[in-house]
């Protein structure tokens, strides 16, 4: 079974059983997700969008799910895992290299003739992501919603 909230979602045209969603900040998505599980009897259900991640770590081991168990990370890693230089800093302080990442107000004057990616802090999909030289990087601070540099 797929469920989607677009009806014209490809996955929704493969899949055997398709079930049509509210979008994912309506109020009744819960509660109408948790009647599909419960309708087909699903037995695992697999995120394949990170917005909707929130909302399946809060559902994971809910006993509404029933016997469903729900292939997702903790609602805190989700929570860290959403924040790019909350990512990085704790990337680093576990000992795996990270590009340097800061935020515009901690970050020294950039050396010039390199490039730069300024992406927004809490982004999905690539949205708002720019791959800039270091004398847009300004520029492109000021366009980018809650920006973050990254080498």
């Amino acid at each position: 079974m797929v469920a989607d909230h677009d009806i014209h979602a490809p996955a929704l045209m493969a899949a055997d059983r398709a079930v049509h969603l509210p979008e994912l900040g309506d109020a009744a998505y819960a509660d109408r997700l948790l009647d599909a599980i419960r309708l087909h009897d699903i037995g695992l259900l697999v995120p394949t969008i990170d917005t909707e991640l929130p909302i399946l770590a809060a559902l994971a081991g809910n006993r509404r799910t029933g016997d469903c168990r729900v292939a997702v990370s903790s609602t805190s890693f989700v929570e860290l895992a959403a924040d790019k230089l909350a990512t990085a800093s704790n990337f680093q302080a576990a000992g795996i290299a990270v590009p340097d990442t800061g935020v515009p107000d901690e970050i020294p004057d950039l050396p010039a003739g390199r490039r730069w990616i300024v992406k927004p802090r809490f982004g999905s999909s690539s949205i708002g992501v720019l791959q800039v030289e270091t004398s847009l990087v300004k520029a492109a601070i000021q366009i980018v919603d809650r920006p973050v540099i990254q080498s």
